[in-house]
Parts: C-alpha cells; structure tokens; sequence
C-alpha cells in the first residue's frame, strides 16, 4: 500500500489484490505461498535492508566479499565459515566440514580439508566445472607436508566412500521442489535422511539478475525458491531436523527501488535475506523500507550482513566469540615445567577488542615472570608486563573516492615491579582509505625509553 513503491514501479509492482499480505504494511510475491505459510508459524524471519559500508554493485567483487566476510573497503582472505567450521570439526566427528551441491565454491575458499563438492557423491549440477581430485600417491607418507596432505586426502577419500555406503543402504525417498534448486535440496535431504553427518550444505539458485522483464522471471524463480524451501522444510520435519536446523539465504547485492526502461531492476545495495528454522524467532527486522529517502534510487543499507553471520554462528552454532561478533576476546595462560615450584615461572595474557561500524577499539595485555622458561624457543625479555589499548573512529563518506577515513591512538607501555615503566610508545595517527585500496596515514609518535644502566651505543663498556 506504500505509494512510493507503486510510483517507482508503475509497469512491474505487484497489484495490491495480488500481494499476499504477512504484516499491517508488509507482504510478498504472489510466489511465496509456502514462505508465507512459514512466516504464519512463527518458522521465518525476514531481515530488511541488508548490505554493507561502501557498498560495491560487480557481480564478481560483491559476492567475493559476501562469501568470505568483507565490506567495500576490504575483503576477508578465507570463506567466512572455515576458521568456525574447523573448530567446531575439532569436538565432533562429521563426515565431511561442509559441501556444496552447486558449481560455486567460493564461500569454502581456503578450506583445505572436509570441503566437498558435487562430484564426491557423484552428483552433477548445470555447468559443474571441472576440478582436480587427484594427489599421487608416492609411497612414502613421511614427507613433512606433502605428507600430511596426502594423509587428509586419504581420510578424505575414506569419508567419501563411508557416506557413498550410508547412501547406498537408504532409499533416495524425497523429491523437492522443481528445476535445479529441487534437485540440489533433495540431494540434501537424502543424504541427511542417510545419516551423513555434515554440518553445512549450500545450494542455490540463479538467474535473478533481472534487467529486463522483472515482472515473469520473478513469478517463476519465486515460486521454484519459496516450493523448494518449503518442501524442504517439511522433508526435515519428517526426518525429526526441522529444530537443530536454519536456513539463510544471501546473495551479491539487491535491486534498485525504481524500475528502469526495459522493465526490470538495477543492481541495488541493499536486499532482504530469509532466515528460516524450527527454533528460530519468526518476524520482520532490520528497519522499514525507506522509498522515499532513496540515495541514487536505491535503498540505503542499515543492517550490516556480517551481524546476521554473527547470528548464525553465536546462536546455531554457540559460537559466541567467531569473526563476526562485535566482541573478540582471546586468553591464555603459560605454566614453566622446569621452574614449576618458584615464582613468576609463568606467562599470561588477553587480546579483547570490540567494534562498531565507524569505532574500534583493542586492549592487549600479556605479562611475563622472571622465572618463566617457554622450554620451546626464547623470549627476549622476562619480569614485566605490557598493555596496549587502541582506538579507532571511522567517517564513512557517501558517494567519495574515500572509503573512510579518522583518527586514532594507539598506546604501548612496559613496566615491572622494580623499576615502574620503563618505555613507552604512543601513536596518534590520521588514516584515509581510498576506493583503489590505497591508503595514507598522518601520524605522530612519541617515545620513552627508561635507561637501566649507562648508555653505550658502541657496546663496548668503554674500551677503545
């Protein structure tokens, strides 16, 4: 019923009759009968207006960076599921870390092991590309790395053919959907119905990017999205799943607020993503859509989409303290065995950070006893401890060759008991981040060093 909706989108808006109506001022696609369904259950949460800071509309750049967990002003370096995965892998036994029943991989990048593709059951999706599954076997498994590599391929190889077992003792009994998304959820669902143990699935579906003739590519990729979740959720429901499962949706970047000249949509910076499971809390978040505040006719992003990532990991997994969580916090504690009965014969510290969108902060402290010993290599100094805590402040300018830029301080100090603090490191900087990933940093910096005996930069006690 938004008037700005229908006066962006004279010739492809849905019809008001047609609009199946979910809240007082939200509804969705005649398509989405079986997320509608879900939504009535309370089993669907709809999040509005994600994205992210400077925001980046190449299909190739913005699916990179929401694939390993960046932003337009940097990228993350590993898919953004390995580092949990390969802790969680660490307490459980699964048959494999994840695998993807599509031809993109790249939310697995960097996974080195347990990362499986279609091929390893045998299963080829449209325009699967090729890929190597071969290491030779060179006889000698003591090799240092190659080794190793070759070691987890065999344990790799022995999952792959454990799961092919518990898929050839079970009936194929499910049949999802339609088209290609149906065929990768039914996957799914028969390898779960056979007992394979793997923590993660991804599938998808394509083709919506939809610069000409919206109006029928949306009907029918809306109704092969919304038939294949549903059935896929009723599958899992059957199977006794439905409660200790999600399912998230996500995508590259949305479509823009107005209709352009060939009746479709441009690329867009924000979108809203599903969120479905049995244990979930069901609704609408991340703001209202806001059709007549447009920056560029598009809508302007409020929700940034690592905190869903955050979600998922802290609440799904009880993964509280994972990438994404706004606090980090890290502590350890070292024991010396040779001097274990004196005192100060240990190591300790904690790294917390916290983070905002424009602020950061850091605190890192460590402390190292007198007596301690690390027994494996050397530490270069021992009786003091250290603290460290930075700051961080971002602008993040619209429509600018700048990504952001801000102050900041960064304050490094050394004390011990004896002699109270012996140096100190102080940093105030300006930092300016630009689109072509060039930056340039202002900064002054201060220095104190506390000298414990006579200077003599020639070290040679004063003989000639």
């Amino acid at each position: 019923s938004n008037p700005y909706y229908y006066n962006l989108r004279p010739n492809i808006a849905i019809k008001k009759e047609e609009i199946l109506t979910i809240e007082k001022n939200t509804g969705l696609h005649f398509s989405l009968s079986g997320l509608a369904q879900l939504y009535e259950k309370g089993e669907l949460k709809i999040i509005q207006n994600l994205g992210y800071p400077q925001p980046i509309l190449s299909h190739f750049r913005s699916i990179e960076l929401w694939e390993t967990g960046g932003d337009g002003i940097s990228k993350g370096r590993d898919g953004w599921l390995i580092q949990s995965l390969n802790n969680i892998s660490k307490k459980s036994k699964f048959d494999a870390k994840a695998i993807h029943l599509d031809n993109s991989p790249g939310v697995f990048k960097g996974g080195l092991d347990g990362f499986l593709g279609p091929n390893s059951i045998d299963y080829n999706p449209a325009e699967l590309e090729s890929r190597d599954s071969t290491i030779p076997d060179l006889g000698n498994t003591n090799i240092g790395l190659l080794g190793e590599l070759i070691k987890k391929r065999e344990e790799k190889h022995e999952n792959i053919k454990s799961m092919k077992e518990k898929l050839s003792r079970k009936n194929s009994r499910f049949r999802i959907g339609r088209d290609n998304l149906g065929s990768q959820l039914s996957q799914v669902a028969n390898l779960l119905d056979a007992g394979v143990n793997i923590p993660v699935f991804k599938v998808s579906i394509g083709s919506f990017d939809t610069h000409i003739d919206q109006f029928w590519k949306h009907r029918s990729l809306l109704r092969e999205l919304s038939e294949g979740i549903f059935d896929f959720t009723q599958a899992l429901k059957q199977m006794g799943l439905w409660d200790n499962t999600i399912i998230m949706t996500y995508s590259e970047f949305g479509r823009r607020a107005n209709e352009n000249g060939s009746r479709g949509t441009d690329h867009g910076m924000a979108a809203p993503h599903f969120l479905l499971g049995g244990s979930i809390k069901g609704g609408i978040f991340g703001g209202e859509l806001n059709f007549n505040n447009l920056n560029n006719n598009n809508l302007a992003f409020q929700v940034d989409y690592r905190s869903l990532y955050n979600h998922v990991l802290s609440t799904h997994f009880e993964l509280p303290n994972n990438p994404f969580s706004k606090f980090k916090s890290e502590l350890y504690y070292h024991q010396s065995e040779e001097n274990n009965n004196s005192d100060g014969a240990n190591s300790y510290g904690i790294n917390a950070s916290y983070e905002e969108r424009n602020f950061e902060t850091n605190v890192y402290f460590y402390g190292v006893g007198e007596n301690f010993n690390p027994e494996v290599g050397f530490v270069p100094r021992k009786d003091y401890v250290f603290l460290s805590p930075s700051f961080q402040y971002k602008f993040l300018p619209e429509d600018n060759s700048l990504n952001s830029h801000g102050p900041g301080i960064d304050y490094e100090f050394y004390r011990n008991k004896l002699n109270g603090v012996t140096d100190y490191d102080i940093d105030i900087d300006y930092n300016f981040r630009f689109r072509n990933q060039s930056y340039l940093v202002l900064k002054t910096n201060f220095l104190y060093t506390k000298l414990l005996n006579d200077f003599d930069p020639s070290r040679s006690d004063g003989v000639p």
